[in-house]
């Protein structure tokens, strides 16, 4: 048997840790001149090639519906997902102590993303690049609330490129960098971001 170790020196709060902190890390940011690159008319969010209605929902959270896709060789935009979210987070803790051992929690089901959603921070959860959209739902008895800020919409530079061509002969070459867009949702412990990329997929990092 091996004794698991003791939860001493673990508080994540940096009111109670013990300074001098590492600060050889600097701060980094991205700017836009131009602008973002994508559009947003009421829940409707165009970029590049992508067009997607997002919403927003008590249990799950961020919901995409009505995702297309433009197919160039069909002149007209292709429906790819009807309706997509987060349909389950499972939280195993695994500790070994009397108290905890049998605990498994599912955020979505049993708490509720969307309804442990918090306003998000600018600068800190998303860039400074970033379009910030609140989320709507009603209360047990009916009264409309909002999350203000519960959605943040941005573009991000990935830091390499999607593909380079050269030539030897012909002069020059081609570069085209990835640019993904990113919907950024954050409860009482999870970061969870739905990154859609130029390539006609979508993928949760959480």
């Amino acid at each position: 048997m091996i004794p698991v170790p003791k939860g001493e020196d673990t508080d994540y709060r940096e009111s109670v840790q013990n300074p001098p902190f590492d600060t050889r890390i600097k701060s980094m940011t991205m700017l836009k001149p131009d602008g973002p690159s994508f559009t947003i008319d009421g829940n409707n969010v165009r970029w590049a090639n992508w067009d997607f209605h997002l919403a927003f929902d008590m249990r799950v959270g961020p919901i995409i519906s009505l995702a297309s896709i433009y197919d160039h060789d069909m002149h007209k935009y292709r429906r790819v997902m009807y309706r997509g979210y987060i349909s389950e987070i499972f939280v195993p803790y695994q500790d070994l102590s009397e108290e905890w051992y049998f605990r498994t929690f599912l955020d979505a089901g049993e708490f509720g993303v969307g309804i442990c959603a918090v306003p998000l921070q600018p600068s800190t959860d998303c860039p400074p690049n970033t379009v910030f959209l609140d989320g709507y739902y009603t209360t047990r008895d009916g009264t409309p609330a909002k999350t203000s800020k519960v959605f943040c919409v941005f573009e991000r530079y990935a830091g390499d490129i999607m593909w380079r061509h050269t030539e030897t002969i012909l002069p020059g070459d081609t570069v085209a960098p990835p640019m993904t867009l990113h919907l950024i949702i954050t409860n009482y412990h999870t970061l969870s971001s739905i990154i859609i990329p130029l390539s006609g997929y979508s993928y949760l990092l959480i």
